[in-house]
């Protein structure tokens, strides 16, 4: 192996059922680190550059900065599982809200995505750093919220269409 090559980037174009795609490669000292993505290219990140350096067999070290696809992947790799994490996080709103109806545990699944994508938007667009919430802060203030909805125009009645459903069910 040539200790020159380490962080040389090259990259395979190619389409797919009419989807054009791009195979990148970056040659590590044991073996070449292939990224598949249908977008980007080989030019640096448009953002804080991030550096490594690789050691060669003979001891001498490489050094250089990650392309596009790379500088992705290590800067945003954790952002599902720190998702996921929130997300799974006590008190589960599928837990809480015990329904056999598969309609409302659809609801829930998609009630508890939006509640963690909020909770990760807000500290860049809505909160300071001085009103930074926890996760559990942020559950209960929005469960009020959602309890004491100004838009919910019934009152908490029930229609004769609910009460229908309802004996239905029951049957």
């Amino acid at each position: 192996m040539f200790c020159h090559e380490i962080g040389k980037t090259a990259s395979i174009k190619g389409t797919l059922d009419n989807i054009k795609y791009n195979i990148f490669c970056l040659k590590e000292p044991d073996y070449v680190c292939k990224l598949m993505a249908m977008y980007g290219g080989l030019c640096s990140p448009n953002r804080e550059q991030k550096g490594t350096a690789r050691t060669c067999d003979d001891g001498s070290v490489v050094k250089f900065n990650y392309e596009e696809p790379w500088a992705n992947h290590f800067d945003y790799r954790h952002c599902v599982n720190d998702n996921n994490n929130l997300r799974h996080s006590k008190p589960l709103l599928e837990e809480t809200w015990r329904t056999a109806w598969w309609v409302l545990r659809v609801l829930a699944f998609f009630l508890a995505l939006r509640e963690v994508n909020t909770f990760l938007i807000f500290p860049y667009f809505v909160w300071s750093k001085e009103e930074r919430l926890t996760l559990h802060q942020f559950q209960r203030q929005l469960a009020v919220m959602m309890i004491f909805n100004p838009y919910d125009t019934d009152s908490g009645r029930e229609t004769e269409e609910s009460q229908q459903h309802q004996r239905k069910r029951n049957r």
